[in-house]
């Protein structure tokens, strides 16, 4: 049992692999779709967020990066989202 709790905490204090590459997926979807101008906003964000996270993944803040991580992906999905309807309305 104690093996068990061990391992699901190692688990969650690890480098948050997928959480930055998320961020990166959805900022390339932004760009994919022209947020940068269309939704400067919400993309700037995303990138404020997603440097914040290779800063502290640097520095070993596992939690910090991870949080930012998620960020930065939730301002690029606004962005995108944003982009595509600037696209369908004009």
């Amino acid at each position: 049992m104690i093996f068990v709790v061990v391992v699901l905490l190692a688990g969650c204090s690890g480098a948050p692999v997928q959480e930055m590459s998320d961020a990166r997926q959805a900022i390339k979807a932004a760009v994919s779709v022209g947020a940068q101008t269309k939704s400067p906003s919400s993309f700037s964000k995303a990138q404020k967020h997603l440097l914040s996270a290779k800063a502290a993944l640097e520095q070993g803040h596992f939690s910090r990066a991870r949080s930012n991580a998620i960020r930065a992906k939730q301002h690029a999905i606004k962005a995108r989202q944003i982009s595509i309807n600037y696209q369908v309305n004009y």
